[in-house]
């Protein structure tokens, strides 16, 4: 009884496409430069409070006073940022560094081949067989492995230098809102009266000012927050759907080739697989919703592809190959419900709108503080306006970092977070085992069609 063995390799396959879905890399290079980036914005706020707090002592750098305290403040918290980008970067790759799990699977696996071992010598055979002795690499070799430039599906991958535009657009954003504070700020202190400007200066009884920047950024970092988790779990769910579908997909081509094996109808059969990959699973341009109700193949007049191969393998038993096909089915409408967007636009302009209101707060500040530097001359370097313009800057550089990659996390087949690399590695073996046997196929049906005898 095959379908014993069947369904148990079939299961075995679904379980290998979990475990695969489950280590690929699922952000690319470029996220983690991002982090660096922000970590980086983080810790220089630090040297320029120092500057500004340094002349409340005129030793202040010596041991125990102000400076000496703020550095080893700033060192203990570039010392934790470090530590939580090595984390990152550790969870990254689960088959290295701190979270190894290479440790765990050689104890699962090794009674598993040590049970094979003893088998395979009670198993009568002609020739002594033995097992290869088992091998985990060590760190460094697994992570020359890992970080290995030639495998292009190692991880996703972006437009090449993608990061570097963006990381210039980012400190363009940041560059440009620097160079319109002070216009901004002069700006508004024209526009307010004296009472108001002092109000925003002194902001000691009800602390508005404050309360409105606190409000904004609470509600602004909780709906960002949100969102990354949101479209970071759709990530997950695309590549682990990915897996199983191409999984079923791997093992729907081998029932056909030993179900179909002898028939003319192999051919058709396996034809209608490989529209299924090409039209199908790999047509990362067309909309999911279109793709599930199947309007693509009606509207180019051809039937459906799974639709062929059950028509072809209708013949004889064909429970089997119906319920390898409702489990690719299946797998493929999760593929298709992950890739589908599932924000519309207005959350990100909502987004936008909360980012600017954020901002507007330092101008107003500013335009309270202005006065403050008596000499006159607040925007020139060294002054208040000028230090307050370098903080706006960062700021802008940071926030648009953040929206830059929540909105390449919306597109699953945009830019920065494509997978379209890593689909093309997974269904390319599969597409020249399908050209092998439709070849075969084909040069079988031609041996049948000539007579015995015919040279």
């Amino acid at each position: 009884v095959p379908s014993v063995v069947y369904d148990t390799v079939r299961s075995l396959r679904q379980a290998r496409g979990q475990r695969l879905g489950a280590t690929q890399r699922k952000f690319p290079l470029e996220h983690f430069i991002l982090l660096n980036v922000l970590g980086a914005l983080e810790l220089l706020v630090f040297p320029l409070l120092g500057a500004g707090i340094s002349g409340y002592e005129p030793d202040a750098a010596s041991p125990g006073h102000v400076l000496w305290v703020q550095s080893v403040v700033f060192a203990f918290l570039a010392g934790g940022v470090v530590l939580a980008l090595q984390v990152v970067q550790d969870l990254r790759t689960p088959t290295c560094g701190l979270y190894n799990l290479n440790e765990a699977l050689d104890d699962m696996v090794e009674g598993l081949r040590g049970e094979l071992q003893r088998r395979l010598d009670a198993a009568p055979q002609d020739e002594a067989s033995s097992l290869e002795p088992l091998k985990i690499d060590d760190d460094d070799d697994c992570k020359n492995t890992w970080d290995n430039e030639a495998w292009p599906s190692l991880q996703p991958r972006g437009e090449e230098g993608g990061q570097f535009v963006r990381l210039g657009k980012c400190a363009g954003v940041g560059l440009v809102a620097a160079l319109l504070f002070v216009p901004i700020a002069s700006l508004m202190e024209t526009s307010f009266s004296a009472p108001a400007l002092l109000a925003i200066r002194e902001d000691n009884n009800a602390q508005w000012l404050q309360n409105c920047f606190t409000g904004v950024g609470l509600v602004f970092s909780l709906f960002a927050a949100q969102t990354f988790s949101f479209l970071y779990s759709q990530q997950e769910a695309i590549y682990l759907a990915l897996y199983s579908e191409v999984s079923e997909a791997k093992a729907l081509l081998e029932q056909l080739a030993l179900v179909c094996k002898g028939r003319p109808t192999l051919a058709e059969a396996l034809q209608g697989l490989q529209r299924y990959v090409r039209e199908d699973l790999r047509r990362l341009d067309c909309n999911p919703a279109r793709l599930l109700s199947g309007k693509i193949h009606t509207e180019e007049g051809r039937s459906d592809p799974l639709e062929q191969v059950l028509y072809f393998t209708s013949v004889g038993v064909p429970s089997y190959v119906y319920d390898t096909v409702k489990s690719l089915r299946s797998a493929r409408g999760e593929r298709l419900g992950a890739t589908q967007r599932k924000l519309p636009e207005l959350h990100f302009a909502v987004l936008a709108v909360l980012s600017v209101a954020e901002l507007l707060v330092f101008p107003v500040l500013a335009a309270g503080c202005a006065n403050l530097d008596s000499n006159g001359v607040a925007s020139l370097p060294g002054h208040i306006l000028f230090f307050q313009a370098i903080l706006f800057g960062l700021m802008a550089t940071a926030i648009t970092l953040t929206f830059v990659v929540l909105y390449d996390l919306w597109r699953p087949v945009g830019d920065t977070y494509n997978f379209e690399t890593i689909l093309q590695e997974m269904v390319s073996g599969m597409e020249e085992e399908l050209e092998v046997r439709l070849l075969q196929s084909r040069n079988q049906d031609i041996e049948a069609e000539v007579p015995s005898g015919v040279i």
